[in-house]
């Protein structure tokens, strides 16, 4: 088999293959769930910061990065959005 016979092949192989709706579902599938599970595990961990928060033991920062957010900014961002409120309103600290 020459390399141009077999360029070709994979090249029908992949069209036929991704072109599929069965793919398309399967993709479609992948990235909604990939969503969904990247908002579950955000709403855990700001679940569990808001807990940390109220028990006044650490500094919104330290929070932060415990639960796992690696940029406090954006950490309190979304805080705010989930709970409508700025961590500094529930810190004790």
């Amino acid at each position: 088999m020459t390399d141009s016979c077999y360029s070709e092949a994979d090249d029908v192989a992949e069209e036929s293959i991704f072109g599929s709706a069965s793919f398309q579902r399967w993709r479609f599938t992948a990235a909604v769930r990939a969503v969904r599970t990247a908002v579950i595990f955000r709403t855990f961990r700001l679940n569990m910061a808001a807990k940390m928060l109220r028990e006044g033991n650490d500094n919104i920062s330290e929070v932060a990065y415990k639960v796992g957010f690696n940029s406090p900014s954006y950490f309190t961002r979304a805080f705010k959005a989930q709970f409508g409120v700025l961590p500094k309103d529930i810190s004790k600290a």
